[in-house]
């Protein structure tokens, strides 16, 4: 039975090789997608779970709560971890995480490599994540200051023939770490992933305090390991009496909460998370893409399968005049299904991994998903065979199956009746797909695009920022500034931070009379005299510091218009601003900017008077020669630091990358709804070949009696046409809620307008034209002779 079942579906699907082309190439398209998205998927879960202890793992975030603010971040203060396993015996073991970004590892004799991400970690980091050590004790590894454990690949790279525990690196030009271990390569999947541990005791060494519960953000990453059956609403609720103890009046403010570990990756809603990040929408929009894809596949097969029924009915009132039950022939036509649904997924495995390669640029960054590295892939691909084969076969099963043989012999063509017969049905829903994903991508680059060219309160063209040295004192950094003057450049300030990094300074200010005042959570920023000249931040009132009046007071502010509606300011110039431990004058009101992405509402900022302090150099550069004045300005930090300059970045490029994952999302719009109707168009293709066929002699009479080929085109995409406009129709209001939904993230966004829908409409109606039409064309052009002699 089965082989007979064999050999009818590889015979059919000779005889019909243009359908049996489209269908498997269609299929393996959408299969081949469906198992890319799959395996992303699954990756972007697996984060942090191939730890041991990873159910049982909690990370400490906090909450700072102001009269009208909330901020939320994953770091804690330094000693709240230690505090924590102190006063609570339930909490097995802690562990507090430092993270140091950009740090140069000096290896001696010229070698060094700059690592992106250098933690620096409690001991018991190597006992709640359960990291082995291949060298070295791990008992002692990390217990005293300036120890170091590095990975495997950094052994094998820098000591190949050597031993390196006991020797020594450098870092920051001038500390001194010793190895104390080697570990193995932590994996992809993880936001701890590093090439380096060293022991936290060295903050201190680097003039970090560690036992001050103020300051709190950006501290430490604090991990707890909790037994299985730990109560954690009652180490909660524990939390605010801990902090009453070291904070005072002022814990009322804070809130420490205990977030799951596996949960962390896919849900990076607070500030200050480690890199890389995921998100729970575009894994939402990956599963959204890939059932659509595999819909639109699926839906081409039923088309392609039910329009060439009128071959097969001859066949099935054989087999039943012979005694073959209706299961019997049922399963046949299943079979068939499953048949070529085999053969596509073995096309989709070579589809899947040919794309994923742009699938780790898209990401930006290696992702373990290949054949062999997916067990997701090989759990899914049978599923997907028999799920596919068995919906995509059971229509044509069941439609042909029930014919009499009767009925059969009297008329043995076969057709679907109705205006609104299954074949439309689909094509339509086919279209409404294409056009939605369309819309979708025109949507987002609308408001890319708004987004790169929204004027931002601030000069940001041509703007370098350079990096000064940690430990340089700040003569050194004045008298660097003071040289690129003397060198032709005007517009530099030495700076904290400047609006357009991807940095988030805070700071809690409220007014002199606090009890009738609000408590407020500010931005800040940190410049010299030439800050608001080399930025072109505009006064809106007051002044600035450019004058010799406040040239040494760092105690005169200048805050943004949000800040003036938010407190309730009156007349904000003289206006006491007060912190915990000084009281700042304001002086000047500018102009809102945009110091952050569109994505985030502009939030009250103080702009601080730091003259000759500042840990970057902003300067702006002429229009022309910008290569030989880099050039000099990096000739003139050696002079000055004896040290080589690092890589100055463009303010552009740094306000620019903010918008990395909305563009990556438009390019896998860009992609998949390319692929989309592609797939569609392979079906539209199949069944206007059919409908040719089909309508062969209709073709040659009408030519007969004098219609022209315009018409006989006409008259054959008429209802394709009909049908992909009918689909705009539903398209348009679902691609308006979803585009809606993902603006209002933007408080700052582009307008809807109609373009964004008609547009996609018109491509989709000129691709089903070509398509469609290139089939009736070519049935047109033939000899009506040669369709009437065969009657």
């Amino acid at each position: 039975m089965i082989r007979n079942y064999l050999i009818t579906a590889l015979r059919s699907l000779r005889e019909q090789k243009l359908y049996t082309c489209i269908n498997i190439l269609g299929l393996a398209l959408g299969l081949g997608s469906c198992l890319l998205i799959l395996a992303y998927v699954s990756y972007e879960y697996s984060f942090e779970s191939h730890y041991p202890n990873a159910d049982n793992i909690y990370r400490v975030v906090c909450f700072w709560e102001g009269d009208d603010d909330m901020v939320s971040t994953a770091n804690i203060m330094h000693p709240a971890g230690p505090a924590l396993k102190e006063t609570m015996p339930e909490i097995e073991q802690q562990a507090r995480i430092y993270q140091d970004r950009d740090v140069q590892i000096e290896f001696g004799h010229d070698q060094f490599i700059v690592e992106t991400q250098f933690l620096m970690v409690d001991p018991e980091m190597l006992e709640v994540f359960s990291i082995p050590l291949i060298n070295g004790n791990q008992a002692t590894a990390l217990l005293r200051p300036n120890s170091l454990i590095i990975s495997q690949s950094i052994r094998e790279s820098f000591f190949p023939n050597t031993d390196p525990i006991g020797q020594t690196v450098r870092i920051h030009d001038d500390i001194e770490m010793m190895i104390t271990g080697v570990m193995s390569d932590m994996p992809d999947n993880t936001q701890l992933k590093t090439n380096f541990l060293a022991s936290y005791a060295t903050l201190e060494t680097m003039g970090e305090d560690l036992t001050t519960w103020e300051g709190w953000w950006g501290k430490a990453y604090t991990y707890l390991l909790l037994p299985e059956d730990v109560d954690l609403a009652s180490i909660e609720a524990k939390i605010p009496d801990l902090l009453t103890v070291h904070l005072g009046d002022k814990a009322e403010e804070y809130r420490l909460e205990l977030q799951p570990l596996q949960s962390i990756y896919l849900n990076p809603d607070l500030s200050n998370e480690l890199d890389p990040r995921g998100s729970m929408q575009t894994i939402y929009i990956f599963l959204g893409i890939a059932m659509l894809l595999l819909a639109i596949a699926c839906m081409n097969y039923i088309n392609l399968t039910t329009a060439r029924m009128a071959h097969r009915t001859k066949e099935v009132g054989i087999r039943k005049v012979f005694g073959a039950g209706r299961w019997q022939l049922a399963h046949q036509f299943l079979a068939e299904s499953v048949i070529m649904v085999t053969i596509a997924m073995a096309a989709g495995l070579v589809v899947f991994e040919l794309t994923v390669p742009a699938l780790e640029q898209y990401a930006g960054r290696s992702l373990s998903i290949g054949l062999m590295e997916s067990p997701i892939v090989w759990l899914a691909g049978p599923s997907l065979i028999l799920l596919v084969g068995l919906i995509a076969g059971s229509y044509p099963a069941v439609i042909l199956s029930r014919l009499r043989p009767q009925e059969v012999f009297k008329n043995s063509s076969f057709q679907s009746t109705g205006r609104f017969n299954l074949r439309r049905v689909l094509v339509a829903f086919q279209a409404t797909c294409a056009i939605i994903l369309m819309c979708l991508t025109f949507g987002i680059n609308e408001q890319i695009e708004f987004a790169g060219a929204a004027d931002l309160g601030f000069s940001h063209e041509n703007i370098l920022l350079y990096e000064l040295p940690d430990k340089a004192s700040n003569e050194k950094k004045v008298l660097f500034k003071n040289e690129l003057s003397r060198h032709g450049l005007s517009n530099l300030t030495l700076a904290s931070a400047v609006p357009g990094e991807n940095r988030t300074n805070l700071r809690s200010l409220h007014p002199e009379s606090y009890d009738e005042g609000k408590k407020v959570m500010f931005n800040y920023f940190g410049g010299d005299n030439d800050y608001v000249k080399t930025l072109k931040l505009e006064l809106v009132t007051g002044e600035s510091w450019d004058s010799e009046v406040y040239s040494d007071d760092a105690r005169m502010v200048l805050i943004n218009e949000t800040a003036v509606k938010r407190m309730g300011i009156k007349e904000p110039i003289g206006f006491q601003l007060m912190s915990s431990d000084n009281s700042y004058t304001v002086i000047g009101v500018v102009k809102d900017f945009h110091a952050h992405p569109l994505n985030y509402e502009i939030q009250p900022t103080v702009i601080l008077h730091r003259n000759g302090k500042g840990r970057v150099l902003a300067l702006e550069l002429p229009d022309e020669n910008q290569a030989q004045m880099k050039t000099q300005v990096a000739s003139v930090y050696e002079e000055v630091f004896s040290e080589k300059a690092p890589d100055a970045k463009y303010l552009d490029n740094l306000i620019a990358e903010r918008y990395d994952e909305f563009r990556k999302l438009m390019y896998l719009f860009s992609v998949f709804s390319a692929l989309g109707v592609f797939i569609a168009c392979l079906g539209l293709l199949g069944l206007s070949a059919f409908a040719a066929e089909r309508r062969t002699k209709e073709i040659g009479i009408r030519k007969v009696i004098g219609a022209s080929i315009q018409q006989l085109v006409m008259v054959m995409t008429r209802e394709f046409i009909i049908l992909v406009a009918l689909s705009s129709l539903v398209a348009w209001p679902i691609s308006w809620y979803l585009l809606s939904g993902w603006l209002e993230d933007f408080p700052y966004h582009v307008e809807m307008n109609g373009w964004l829908f008609l547009v996609p409409t018109m491509i989709a109606l000129a691709v089903a034209s070509v398509t469609v039409g290139s089939q009736a064309l070519r049935a047109a052009r033939s000899n009506p002779v040669d369709a009437l002699r065969s009657e």
